[in-house]
């Protein structure tokens, strides 16, 4: 999941960059987003429960990365 989230910056990366100047059109950008997907996660059960005893920290890692990619996408 982690390089699918990676592939999809990139993709959109891409997209912003090889639009024509010409056009003026608005870009869109779905960022969508789960903690099974993010850096760290090895054991989905016990680290992206609000049980487990890592679930804060992932919360956060998570929060992260949504935000570097918004950021990346606002830049493109």
């Amino acid at each position: 999941m982690k390089n699918l989230f990676i592939i999809s910056l990139m993709l959109v990366a891409f997209m912003a960059c090889t639009s024509s100047e010409k056009q003026q059109e608005e870009l869109k950008v779905f960022i969508g987003a789960d903690m099974e997907g993010i850096t760290g996660v090895v054991n989905s059960r016990e680290e992206c429960s609000s049980s487990g005893k890592d679930y804060e920290m992932f919360r956060k890692i998570m929060t992260e990365e949504v935000n570097a990619a918004i950021i990346g996408a606002l830049k493109a």
